[in-house]
């Protein structure tokens, strides 16, 4: 906040490093000259094809890197383990082999734990950015209508996470690698987003916004997303007794079985 003040504003000027300083091309070429080292240099370099890695999986580090260095030198750094292999160590990095002992994001987590614990309004927080990462629509208007959420309560929600998340007319996440932190239990912790429980808990939120609307005062929201938004939920959802109690109320011929499994 302190960059923002009048005194502050008026002696500095503010330069956006995005497209500007084309932050991905230098991250392209940070990733390529490491991951050459490791080939030229690793103890395990042997091990090592000389095709990789594939310029696809560069690619998708530099796009979860979000135009910052924090990401791509955390891969980095954790890949080039003198006492492991390489590829091995990125092969957890892209979650097709499980981590050991060490976790490869433990230092990237340790700065979003530290972030998450300075927000006071968790609860509200957690509520909107699991309907940003789940829900149809990042429009921060919609957010607050279906969340019941007075105007501008989005932006108070997220202002303590302002260094990885904008909020304008939409939110958009600063960091792609945000959305991954926040679905995995043993990185976030307490902090972790179900998205089976989530699912059910909006599906019954619109649920609740339907029974409250009627032909002469039905809401903009159940109008806009209506049926395609409720099989959404119901798809994911977890099969809780609320949620079923829900569906039976709703369906003009309510039958027992709607959330039984096949044999």
């Amino acid at each position: 906040m302190a960059f923002n003040s009048r005194k502050v504003t008026s002696i500095v000027t503010r330069l956006a490093l995005d497209g500007i300083y084309r932050a991905d091309e230098d991250i392209r070429l940070f990733l390529n000259d490491k991951f050459a080292e490791i080939k030229d240099s690793h103890p395990f370099k042997h091990l090592i094809d000389p095709s990789w890695p594939p310029e696809t999986i560069v690619e998708n580090i530099i796009q979860k890197s979000s135009g910052q260095f924090i990401y791509a030198s955390v891969v980095i750094n954790f890949v080039s383990s003198p006492r492991h292999h390489p590829v091995q160590r990125l092969e957890v990095i892209r979650g097709i082999r499980p981590a050991r002992l060490d976790t490869p994001f433990a230092q990237l987590d340790a700065l979003y734990i530290h972030l998450f614990s300075c927000v006071e309004e968790i609860d509200t927080t957690m509520l909107v950015l699991s309907y940003v990462m789940l829900g149809p629509d990042d429009k921060t208007k919609t957010i607050e209508q279906f969340l019941s959420l007075g105007e501008g309560d989005v932006e108070i929600a997220l202002a303590d996470l302002a260094s990885v998340a904008e909020v304008t007319h939409c939110v958009k996440f600063l960091h792609a690698s945000l959305p991954d932190f926040l679905r995995d239990p043993a990185r976030s912790q307490k902090y972790y987003i179900d998205p089976p429980n989530r699912h059910a808990d909006f599906a019954h939120r619109w649920f609740e916004l339907f029974k409250a609307s009627t032909p002469s005062n039905i809401s903009g929201y159940v109008v806009t997303y209506f049926i395609p938004e409720i099989i959404m939920y119901l798809e994911h959802a977890a099969p809780t007794n609320e949620l079923q109690q829900d569906i039976l109320e709703f369906l003009p011929h309510p039958h027992p079985t709607c959330f039984s499994r096949s044999e």
